[in-house]
């Protein structure tokens, strides 16, 4: 297609994948004869498998702690850290998790340009799992708190370049990498569900004493997540930090 030549790296991705897609769906319409009525043309699991190892080797592949590298705030690196077709398959899990769990926020995302998309799919899909594991209320206070603690050990081992097959970490571990996300801002986010836990683990009431308090609560749980989306977005003026970090606690 001559247009792949003439667009940018993501979309000419995009397209080319579109392209092999819509010629195998036609292919499997002259296999059954054109009887489509009869027999509903499909793509084979083998021919789906290997579009998508193309796609994932298109966009790079290689575990490397995720610091290392050129990093820039507020865009993609292009940097890549994981093995490619492994890599598919977890952004793949990841983007399934938010249109299953989120909804809303899937289909608000899925206009973003593919590397863009399947990074926030990530960062969701990490932050719905350690919302699970401390509002899974078939545990004790204790026991949840144990498995979070355990859940972070195994994170934070990736972080340091250890193996996984956890296919969140793999993704949240390559969109950190891709987009220089800070690995504090994780730590944060995992920080506001933490804090859920401790007034659990109390019984008092979701009333703080200060308002210095309510605005550390809601800094975590909100403002943190548009920071985080902020830098995968991409922004040039730094002043959009700050400019994130103010107005979330009014409205959270």
């Amino acid at each position: 297609m001559p247009l792949i030549g003439k667009v940018n790296r993501d979309l000419a991705l995009d397209l080319d994948l579109f392209s092999r897609g819509g010629l195998e769906i036609l292919r499997a319409i002259e296999r059954c004869d054109y009887d489509v009525l009869s027999a509903r043309p499909a793509i084979s699991k083998a021919h789906q498998t290997r579009t998508g190892a193309a796609r994932a080797q298109r966009q790079g592949a290689s575990i490397s702690p995720p610091w290392n590298g050129k990093l820039r705030e507020g865009g993609l690196t292009q940097e890549s850290t994981s093995d490619g077709i492994a890599l598919y398959r977890a952004y793949a899990e990841c983007r399934s998790i938010a249109r299953r769990e989120a909804k809303n926020f899937y289909y608000a995302f899925i206009a973003l340009p593919t590397q863009r998309r399947n990074a926030i799919c990530a960062i969701y899909a990490f932050m719905r799992k350690a919302d699970d594991l401390a509002d899974d209320e078939s545990f004790s206070i204790v026991d949840r708190r144990a498995h979070l603690d355990k859940w972070l050990t195994q994170w934070r081992a990736v972080c340091d370049g250890g193996q996984t097959e956890d296919p969140v970490f793999l993704a949240v571990h390559d969109a950190i990498a891709r987009f220089a996300l800070p690995l504090s801002l994780l730590d944060e986010l995992v920080a506001g569900v933490t804090m859920d836990l401790d007034r659990a683990d109390t019984g008092s009431a979701d009333t703080y004493a200060t308002f210095e308090d309510l605005y550390r609560y809601c800094y975590l749980v909100a403002s943190v997540v548009g920071l985080v989306c902020i830098r995968i977005f991409g922004y040039k003026d730094a002043r959009a930090r700050n400019l994130r970090r103010r107005p979330a606690s009014p409205f959270s």
